[in-house]
């Protein structure tokens, strides 16, 4: 993984907050790791 700079990193915690909120259990019956690549593709 490449590094990211502070404002993607920001940007990117933009992103994602809700979905950890909201998408909490889809985030757990499906793993983590499959759920982000699956974002990026």
């Amino acid at each position: 993984m490449k590094n990211l700079s502070k404002k993607e990193v920001l940007f990117i915690g933009v992103q994602w907050h809700p979905e950890f909120l909201l998408g909490h259990k889809q985030l757990a019956d499906q793993g983590l790791f499959d759920y982000f690549v699956k974002s990026f593709k």
